[in-house]
């Protein structure tokens, strides 16, 4: 095996653990993949260094991803409901 095939599998190597070192800490597992790809064993090293995220760090995150707070999210249900009292028999 060259010493380029050695370099390149250490690299994959390393982004597949810093997307499992992520995940493990309840981060994103892209977040971990992009560090390793882009910083090799440092960015795998960094990920583990970062501090593990709170379930409700975790939740907000989702919640600020998915591109609703809990506000629209009660204004959809409620028209939802008006919706189907007013369509329904």
């Amino acid at each position: 095996m060259s010493l380029p095939m050695i370099g390149i599998a250490f690299w994959v190597a390393s982004a597949i653990g810093g997307g499992y070192v992520a995940y493990h800490k309840g981060r994103s597992p892209i977040e971990g993949i992009v560090f390793g790809v882009v910083f090799g064993p440092l960015g795998m090293l960094t990920m583990a260094g970062l501090p593990a995220r709170s379930p409700e760090s975790r939740r907000r995150a989702r919640s600020a991803a998915s591109g609703a707070d809990q506000g629209e999210r009660d204004l959809v249900r409620a028209i939802t409901e008006r919706f189907s009292k007013t369509v329904s028999p």
